[in-house]
């Protein structure tokens, strides 16, 4: 799957897409030159290579996704967790809403409402929670929590339903699948084990990692049609509109 960038009507840039943001093409000095990204385990994009795989470009970013080191010139538009940063403004665009690193804040207020039993979510412009270290925001809507495979069933538990999670790595995406309708099913059992209420209908996403995707970050989406019947697919969230 490819993309184009638009300048005064004309192409000015390409994006090469698979599983993630492969690569882009763009014209320098009046030649099509294309750079390849490479990324680290939370997304974000740490390096840029050429066609014969040097390294011509790369970054480094405090928590909050401040560039804090950097090397090469190459232009280039996608840093912080993979996403679009816009130097004019200093602003990362999440959708929803617009970011800036530098206070750690969205620049207008939350479009959802928060959840009263997580105070953090209630505040309507803070980012990740305020712990981006261990929290991302794909929508600019509401942050979700990292966690590593050996403990993803303790923070699924603890922190509930309609949440994202990296869930850790995995065989192949069919595994990531088996291992999320598991994690679900004995979720629920142990709901209603306790007699607590669940709703059917309830659609959030589990985020995972997994080696043959290049370590990525990946989402699976679960739908619980009922205590016996959980639906899985599998999307790319950076590729989300």
């Amino acid at each position: 799957m490819s993309g184009d960038e638009l300048v005064g009507g004309t192409v000015s840039r390409t994006y090469t897409y698979g599983m993630q943001r492969i690569a882009q093409d763009q014209v320098i000095n009046n030649a099509w030159t294309p750079s390849f990204y490479g990324y680290d385990g939370g997304g974000n994009v740490r390096q840029l290579t050429n066609v014969t795989g040097a390294i011509t470009d790369t970054y480094d970013y405090d928590a909050f996704g401040n560039k804090i080191n950097s090397t090469g010139t190459t232009p280039n538009h996608f840093m912080y967790r993979g996403e679009e940063y816009d130097s004019d403004l200093g602003l990362y665009y999440l959708r929803a809403r617009y970011y800036n690193p530098t206070t750690g804040r969205f620049m207008s207020r939350d479009p959802e409402e928060g959840k009263f039993r997580v105070p953090a979510t209630l505040h309507k412009y803070l980012y990740a929670s305020g712990d981006p270290a261990n929290r991302i925001d794909p929508s600019g809507k509401a942050d979700f929590v990292e966690v590593n495979l050996d403990n993803a069933e303790i923070s699924f538990k603890n922190h509930g339903l309609i949440h994202l999670f990296k869930v850790g790595a995995a065989d192949s995406q069919v595994a990531v699948e088996a291992y999320v309708k598991a994690l679900v099913s004995e979720f629920i059992a142990e709901m209603q084990a306790a007699g607590v209420q669940f709703y059917t209908g309830n659609l959030f996403d589990l985020m995972f990692n997994s080696p043959i995707l290049g370590n990525v970050p990946w989402a699976a989406r679960v739908f619980i049609v009922s205590a016996a019947e959980i639906e899985v697919t599998t999307y790319f969230p950076q590729n989300r509109p």
